[in-house]
């Protein structure tokens, strides 16, 4: 039983969710078989555990019905009716979250009961409702289209014969719906495809950027974003894109919904990085502008969370711009908003890129010790950076050693998307190139002007730098 799905599931809910489940059971609207509440109860006592000593079917029936011998079969039925119970209530806690289609569905039932007055009264509700609302995504005009939708019926129901403005607005609404949808999904299998291996079927982003050249998007922000996007992702854009999509995002946060916002800022923090990445240096300043936009607007944070891969980020780029302190405040204020499963590693990592900045070399790697590979960018960036200390220390041994099993692991790794497979195998190559041409005594210059020719690159700023003075073990 303790591997059953109703106990998975029950494990899942939180102490206030296993009481409203009470509730729930409770309530003869909902559960006819009030026999239930009783074995429920039996199972909650075990919570949040459930541990497998504890979850003998046959002792939680005698606890829930201490004069009954219960057979295997009406054990098993309990437990089924139980779980359909559960996952009845955990559609209508979502459903009782969402409040405008609840009074979408009450719309319609006043209308479907010819209750005419009442309908109209809460038609006007709910257009001043959605009128007040400035986050204009796609759920928006689903529920503008929805309610369009129940206005048309209503007038054919009664009979108006009038010019009905609703069925346009309905289409105009769709319209709206599937615009927007198609661009964020459209952006998020480019940026996909662009991140990680894989193939994607993108062949109407063409035709759906030429069409929105010649619509009016501009008074929706949400849509004026996306095509932004969707223009930077595929390459075919403008120098005014970024900065448009930069002014939307920084001065007009709260024209988007909390998800939209962080995934927008999102995407043009990627397009800064991918720009970086190519040789525009200046995007890197540009990147850290609006990192700091999103933190003081929390449009970075997820339900309070902040993913480790942007803790990660957000403190590298500082540290490249030499913001020593504000990265040791961010580190530290930040720390307990990461997941809590990768707190130790994301701190760790970070704390160790500090340090290292700082030349604390021996600090920055014991910290690395740390770090546990939660994905292919924390491995690496760990490699990376034992590389640059081995390096800067002048431990000739360590860092050969680490070349070899470095660019085995970018061989072999097959979660590694190709962009970023070779700008840290140029990186590699590159470190490794600065240190034959100290040993040969060869003209460091041309190494310099290999790194300068060479894209996509991480860390240019640094090889240039090393190139410069030669390998420190010399």
């Amino acid at each position: 039983m303790h591997n059953s799905k109703l106990v998975g599931m029950l494990r899942n809910l939180s102490a206030p969710e296993l009481r409203r489940f009470d509730d729930f059971l409770g309530s003869p609207y909902f559960n006819k078989n009030l026999k239930l509440l009783a074995f429920f109860r039996a199972l909650r006592a075990l919570a949040p555990d459930f541990l497998p000593e504890r979850c003998d079917r046959y002792e939680l029936w005698s606890n829930a019905y201490p004069q009954e011998a219960g057979s295997d079969a009406e054990i098993a039925a309990t437990m089924n009716a139980l779980l359909k119970h559960l996952e009845h209530f955990l559609g209508q806690r979502r459903y009782e979250e969402d409040l405008i289609l609840r009074e979408i569905h009450k719309l319609e039932a006043l209308g479907e009961g010819n209750m005419e007055k009442s309908f109209r009264m809460q038609l006007k509700r709910m257009h001043e409702h959605l009128d007040g609302i400035h986050a204009k995504n796609e759920r928006y005009f689903m529920r503008r289209y929805q309610i369009a939708g129940i206005e048309v019926r209503q007038m054919h129901h009664i009979q108006a014969r009038t010019y009905d403005a609703n069925l346009q607005e309905m289409v105009d609404y769709l319209d709206d719906y599937y615009l927007i949808t198609r661009l964020r999904l459209t952006c998020e299998l480019i940026n996909r495809q662009s991140i990680l291996s894989g193939s994607y079927d993108t062949r109407l982003a063409g035709e759906l950027m030429a069409y929105l050249r010649n619509y009016d998007h501009e008074k929706l922000p949400t849509m004026a974003a996306y095509y932004l996007v969707l223009r930077l992702l595929t390459g075919d854009s403008s120098a005014e894109d970024y900065p448009r999509l930069a002014a939307l995002l920084i001065d007009n946060t709260a024209s988007f919904s909390s998800e939209d916002a962080r995934e927008l800022f999102s995407y043009a923090q990627n397009y800064c990085i991918r720009q970086v990445k190519t040789g525009e240096s200046d995007y890197l300043h540009k990147l850290f502008v609006l990192y700091r936009a999103a933190l003081e607007t929390g449009s970075l944070l997820e339900n309070g969370v902040l993913s480790v891969g942007k803790y990660k980020n957000i403190a590298s780029v500082g540290l490249q711009l030499q913001e020593y302190d504000w990265v040791e405040r961010f580190i530290y204020a930040y720390r307990d908003k990461m997941p809590e499963d990768f707190q130790e590693t994301g701190f760790a990592y970070s704390l160790a890129d500090l340090l290292y900045h700082r030349g604390e070399y021996e600090a920055a790697l014991k910290n690395l010790l740390k770090v546990e590979f939660t994905d292919v960018f924390y491995a690496l960036g760990t490699r990376k950076m034992m590389l640059m200390i081995y390096f800067d220390q002048g431990a000739t041994e360590a860092m050969l050693s680490l070349i070899t099993s470095f660019k085995l692991f970018l061989k072999r790794n097959q979660l590694i998307s190709e962009g970023n497979r070779k700008a840290y195998s140029n990186f590699v190559n590159l470190v490794h190139a600065i240190y034959r041409a100290t040993e040969t005594g060869a003209d460091l210059a041309r190494v310099q002007q290999q790194i300068a020719r060479t894209q996509p690159l991480v860390d240019e700023a640094w090889l240039l730098e090393k190139a410069q003075r030669g390998y420190a073990g010399h």
